[in-house]
């Protein structure tokens, strides 16, 4: 971290330079204008570099209360007597959980997990007469007409009958994008974790995770949304949901 911010600092010295340079008397505008764009390059690579700085930041404040919360854990756990222990209730997941949560694991972590998600339900959907790039184009662009429900059926279509289509984490996301701006939100929660539990590698995944946080800040919820919002920054840092992750945390802190 020391480094890094030595680095910045370096490069927020030579920005500066090239600042002071480029506001110089100047004979040859071409000279002039390589040099402004030499400034406008470097503060750049420093607000890159800043960022990094802040997500590795947040990062290692994360990794330290989760050691200092075991050592606590386990300093607690120690001092217990046995029979204590013995007599204490086994957790069921059944009984501490709400409508959200019985679609996937979206307990906290303090929680112990819940059993395997269930698929989201896509209603049965007759065979269609287009290629899967044309059902999942049409679909997408009836999405950006604001036509939720009609997308949402050509969606659910494309997923019953092209499970193995390379876009099939997309048209996943977007269904839940259409259950979402129907404020449908524990629905469209579903496919958003679908997204994240199947496909975690997929370019969808890091909005999709952003999107449940949203989706929790909907149900009025802000512990889970918070929770999703620092597992995206956790799991895809330099991804530009991270840094909305990020925004929306310092709003709702």
């Amino acid at each position: 971290m020391r480094q890094f911010i030595k680095i910045a600092g370096v490069l927020a010295f030579a920005g500066i330079c090239l600042s002071a340079c480029a506001m110089a008397p100047a004979t040859d505008d071409n000279e002039l204008q390589v040099l402004q764009n030499q400034a406008d390059e470097t503060n750049q690579k420093i607000k890159e570099i800043y960022h990094r700085m802040s997500v590795m930041q947040f990062m290692l404040d994360n990794h330290q209360k989760t050691i200092h919360d075991l050592e606590k854990c386990n300093v607690q756990q120690a001092r217990q007597p046995l029979a204590v222990a013995e007599t204490q209730p086994v957790f069921s997941p059944a009984e501490n959980m709400d409508e959200t949560d019985t679609v996937t694991t979206d307990r906290l972590s303090s929680l112990p997990a819940a059993s395997p998600p269930p698929s989201p339900a896509v209603k049965s959907v007759a065979e269609p007469a287009r290629a899967p790039q044309q059902l999942y184009d049409e679909a997408l662009s009836t999405y950006k007409r604001n036509d939720y429900a009609s997308a949402l059926s050509m969606f659910n279509s494309f997923i019953a009958h092209y499970p193995a289509h390379d876009l099939i984490d997309n048209a996943l996301y977007w269904s839940g994008e259409c259950l979402y701006s129907q404020k449908k939100f524990s629905a469209a929660i579903a496919f958003f974790k679908k997204v994240i539990d199947t496909y975690p590698r997929g370019g969808k995944a890091p909005d999709a995770m952003l999107k449940v946080g949203y989706t929790y800040l909907n149900l009025d919820d802000p512990p889970k949304a918070k929770y999703y919002f620092k597992e995206v920054i956790k799991s895809y840092p330099f991804s530009s949901a991270a840094e909305k992750a990020e925004l929306k945390l310092k709003r709702i802190r």
